[in-house]
């Protein structure tokens, strides 16, 4: 039914057997072949419309991790944020994220080596300075 290009990959909205329409990444096909069936586009289809839907979907699938950090300024830039930056105590802001695990934000964390600091959740305030332990003792 219709090509649609997102940041650099194309995806093939198309039509099922059963008239549900389905979005598929063409770098997943492995192959293709062309048959003598026509297809004729509902007149009420509107690929902008649907785009947008199938965005809002695919993002509210996508696993979610929400922090609070408390990020130097010059730093600020390393994190995707969620709201605003709020500036916090002198040279640093607070800092609301949405990362994929708790592993993930973890390594984040680390990654700043002290520019950043956790505020919430307290599992991942744990799960750095267990880590930074390790870091530490693997170092002595």
């Amino acid at each position: 039914m219709a090509l649609a290009a997102k940041t650099r990959a194309w995806y093939l909205v198309a039509a099922r057997p059963n008239r549900e329409v389905r979005t598929y990444r063409l770098s997943r096909m492995t192959s293709a072949s062309l048959t003598d069936e026509s297809l004729t586009r509902p007149s009420d289809f509107d690929l902008t419309q649907y785009w947008a839907q199938a965005q809002r979907q695919f993002r509210a699938t996508l696993p979610s991790y929400p922090i609070l950090l408390r990020v130097r300024d010059h730093a600020v830039r390393r994190f995707t944020a969620t709201a605003p930056a709020r500036p916090d105590i002198e040279g640093w802001s607070l800092v609301e994220a949405d990362l994929e695990n708790a592993d993930e934000a973890c390594a984040a964390v680390l990654a700043q080596g002290g520019d950043a600091v956790v505020i919430a959740p307290t599992e991942l305030s744990n799960m750095v300075r267990r880590a930074a332990g390790k870091i530490i003792a693997s170092h002595s």
